[in-house]
Parts: structure tokens; C-alpha cells; sequence
């Protein structure tokens, strides 16, 4: 009789959320290390994600991203940029 081994259990909760945590330190070593954008290592690892197989799929509230990943321009980055505006 042949053997058959159990189909592997998906990651779910928080196991996935420090396998995702992990991925992340390891992709921005790796940037860093060939020295390249920590943001395209990310956006490669993001890409490779997507086609693991058995992952959940994420849904996040929008209103929960709008707090957690803020704007880029809710903020002035200098007081350069404060002059110029009012100067307009």
C-alpha cells in the first residue's frame, strides 16, 4: 500500500501574519545586500505571494488603510514646500 502524505495546511491568522512579517526583513536584507530599491524587493516578493498556492485571500477595510497607510502629501516634507504653496 503506497503512501499519501496529508495535503499541507495553509498558514491563517497569526502565523501569516509573522510569515508575512519575515518575508518582509528578508526581502529588505536582500535589497540591501544587491543593493537595490527596498521597494521593488517588496513589490517581487508581493508578485511572488500571489502565486502561492492555498494563501487566504486579504480584504482590509478601506477606511482601516486610510489610517494605517497614510497619504504621501498629507504631510509637507519641507518648509520649502510651505513657502512655494503659499506663494501660488
Amino acid at each position: 500500500m503506497p503512501l499519501v502524505e496529508a495535503p499541507a495546511c495553509p498558514p491563517s491568522g497569526p502565523s501569516l501574519i509573522l510569515l508575512s512579517l519575515a518575508a518582509i526583513i528578508g526581502l529588505e536584507l536582500l535589497a540591501k545586500r544587491f543593493r537595490l530599491p527596498p521597494a521593488a524587493a517588496l513589490l517581487l516578493g508581493g508578485g511572488a505571494m500571489a502565486f502561492v498556492p492555498g494563501l487566504p485571500p486579504v480584504s482590509l477595510d478601506p477606511e482601516l488603510v486610510l489610517i494605517v497607510f497614510p497619504r504621501n502629501d498629507a504631510r509637507p516634507r519641507s518648509n520649502r514646500w510651505c513657502m512655494d504653496q503659499m506663494a501660488a
